[in-house]
Order: structure tokens, then sequence, then C-alpha cells
């Protein structure tokens, strides 16, 4: 069973990050979306992030993303009431791309609508998504 939005401890908190900036210490799962296709490669989306609507369609153009996204909120939403018999315990979960700007911060941003939807409060936290922006480099972030 859901839990209240009117919570004072968020259920859950979806942290975004990159992995060539390490994973966070206090995720209770990591999900790795490196599988789906980057934005990064197209010029014209480099230097936006997740939640310009520009990237987030050509994340979820990827035939795999929605399914995806589907999945790990079923998993999410069957561990959630695991992780919390203590309404005061706060679960954070991390969904990480390679710089932590496109995939992750779009599917985040869905799963967390998925979630909210179930009635469960919802965080979003994009930890890296500053990182690397304007890169010019020719690196992937």
């Amino acid at each position: 069973m859901g839990e209240s939005s009117e919570s004072t401890i968020p259920a859950l908190t979806l942290v975004t990050f990159g992995f060539k900036y390490g994973a966070p210490d206090d995720c209770c799962m990591v999900f790795d979306v490196r599988v789906l296709r980057n934005p990064f490669w197209v010029p014209e989306l480099r230097d936006f992030d997740g939640n310009t609507q520009a990237v987030k369609d050509y994340v979820f153009d990827d035939p795999n993303t929605a399914p995806l996204c589907r999945k790990l909120a079923d998993l999410i939403l069957f561990t959630l009431p695991l992780y919390r018999p203590d309404p005061d315990r706060h679960t954070v979960v991390g969904i990480g791309c390679t710089g932590g700007r496109h995939r992750s911060v779009a599917v985040a941003n869905e799963l967390a609508q998925i979630i909210s939807e179930r009635g469960y409060s919802v965080e979003t936290a994009h930890r890296d998504i500053d990182k690397d922006t304007a890169g010019s480099s020719g690196e992937e972030p």
C-alpha cells in the first residue's frame, strides 16, 4: 500500500548520477541505464539534459526505454515497502548513466511519475546534471 503524499519524509528519493563520478554511497539499489541510446552523441542534444523535452523524447524513442522503466518501477514498488517497515526510514535508489545528465535524468523523472501515481511520496535529485556542461571536448561525459 502506498504512502500519503503528505508524509514529511519522502518514501523514496531517486538520485541520478554519472558512473564516471561514482555511484552514491547511500543507495539501497542502483540501476544502470547506459544500455539506452545516448543523446550525448547527438550534437543538438548534447548540451541539454534529461529535463529537456527533446532529450526525453530521444531517450524514450529507444524501444527499450518504456519497458525498462516499467520493470524498474515494478521492482521498486515491490521492494519499497520491504525497505520501509519504519515510516522514518528513507529509501534512496540510484539511476546512473555515463555522465548523469541525459538518460538517467529522463528515466528517473519517468519513474518518479509512475511511483508517485501509486501513492508514494517521491523526490528526485540530479547529482551530476551540471557537470561537464557545454562539453565540446569530444569526450563522452
